[in-house]
């Protein structure tokens, strides 16, 4: 989601570079003086061992911004440039409960692209949230004293109520001969606005010609989303798994191959996940257009910079499918 964000952002502000450095006229100088502008893009999540926080920086120049963004030094900051902090935060009292200082690394590497690629630098903590804390991201800029902010509180652990880690997923009944729906159901917690689900599929591919290999493949199939709304606390969500949907995108999606065998593996995994209003607000903001008014507001949370800061929670399910079930994919694989 981090990747896809900045991917997004940075894709407007190239478009943007492009239209100030396109000369219209030998006599305007359309550009400004450079203004340094710190972008941040965090997601806390209390489920992960390592928080990552990316901090990189916007580009203005003379010449093809394209080409700009393919330098390591338009977008992002060198060790040393700029300093990341965690602070916990009391939510009732705003004291500061913890400095977490956050380490650099360079190992996740970005995919080719628009931008430089493959280093970037992150920073990360592997230090444990507290659930019942805010927590403030400070960001100092080394070369002129800048200070960047944002302020995001953590969301709590989603108890999910169905699945239940040995109960089994009926989306076909061999005896009515009839496809099913299952509820995937869970409790709202404070301080969601949205939850989303998808269903992953996996399977295996036997060569029937030489080399004979067998590989494990999976498809992925979106679920829909939920929005929390005005819900109270502990109130009950739930999205629809219907039996001929997940049928038929198996068959739309796998497609025939007469050289090799398929059998469905038994288990399916449920990825469920919630977010925060602003969360929500900046993927809506940074959706493409679809109709004849192209501009579209900016939002960011982040105070002297732009970006988003706030938090998410995500959790894995993995349960076996009923054997009507298997045996009904295996005929249509």
């Amino acid at each position: 989601m981090i990747k896809n964000t900045l991917t997004k952002f940075a894709a407007a502000a190239i478009a943007a570079a492009a239209l100030l450095t396109s000369s219209c006229s030998t006599d305007v100088d359309l550009l400004e003086n450079y203004k340094p502008v710190t972008v941040v893009y965090g997601l806390l999540n209390v489920n992960d061992s390592i928080q990552y926080i990316k901090v990189n920086k916007a580009f203005l120049g003379e010449g093809n911004a394209m080409v700009m963004a393919q330098q390591s030094d338009s977008i992002n900051y060198k060790p040393g440039d700029v300093t990341v902090q965690l602070q916990q935060i009391n939510p009732s009292t705003g004291e500061v409960l913890q400095t977490i200082n956050c380490d650099t690394t360079t190992q996740i590497l970005k995919d080719p692209g628009t931008f430089y690629s493959p280093y970037q630098l992150l920073f990360k903590t592997t230090a444990s949230l507290d659930e019942n804390s805010n927590y403030k991201l400070v960001v100092n800029r080394v070369s002129d004293g800048a200070v960047i902010t944002a302020v995001t509180k953590i969301i709590d652990d989603v108890t999910v109520t169905n699945p239940q880690p040995i109960s089994q997923i009926p989306l076909y009944n061999a005896n009515s001969q009839s496809y099913q729906t299952f509820n995937l159901r869970w409790n709202h917690t404070v301080d969601a606005f949205i939850y989303s689900a998808a269903l992953q599929f996996t399977y295996y591919e036997t060569l029937l010609v030489a080399p004979f290999t067998i590989d494990t493949l999976s498809i992925t199939m979106n679920l829909g989303e939920v929005l929390a709304g005005n819900s109270a606390e502990g109130s009950s969500k739930e999205i629809k798994i219907q039996g001929e949907a997940f049928f038929n995108f198996i068959d739309a999606t796998v497609k025939p191959n007469v050289n090799v065998q398929r059998s469905a593996d038994e288990f399916l995994q449920i990825f469920l996940s919630a977010g925060t209003e602003d969360l929500q607000t900046y993927i809506d903001v940074n959706k493409p257009s679809i109709g004849i008014i192209q501009e579209k507001p900016v939002f960011t949370n982040i105070n002297n910079g732009t970006g988003i800061f706030t938090s998410r929670w995500s959790t894995v399910l993995r349960n076996k499918m009923t054997s009507a079930t298997v045996t009904k994919v295996n005929q249509i694989l």
